[in-house]
């Protein structure tokens, strides 16, 4: 059986890690609410570009005027889709597809 994750793998004043979803949805809605945190109150175009664009689902245009304007420039926030293949015991047989995060390697 094969089963896609979406992970985010961060690392910003309050420490490094990352974190594996079953699903874009969840995992874009996670990744939402990180960057609205810098924006809320502000009525700027660019926090209006933001909203519009997350609204739209485009977390590509999100990210990129939010780390152009608001988002800590030494903070990171990296994000990739993995397939990996599960045994009938649950057990990970394999990556099919991505990058798993250098975290969940030195754990899995």
């Amino acid at each position: 059986m094969k089963i896609t994750l979406f992970s985010l793998v961060w690392d910003n004043a309050a420490g490094t890690d990352c974190r594996l979803f079953g699903s874009e949805s969840e995992w874009f809605d996670y990744f939402s609410e990180i960057i609205t945190a810098d924006i809320v109150g502000v009525e700027t175009s660019e926090a209006m570009g933001i909203r519009t664009a997350l609204h739209e689902h485009d977390i590509s245009r999100a990210y990129e005027l939010w780390q152009t304007n608001f988002k800590c420039e030494l903070d990171t926030y990296n994000w990739d889709k993995l397939t990996i293949a599960v045994g009938t015991g649950g057990e990970v047989l394999g990556i099919v597809s991505g990058e798993p995060p250098e975290r969940w390697q030195a754990s899995h």
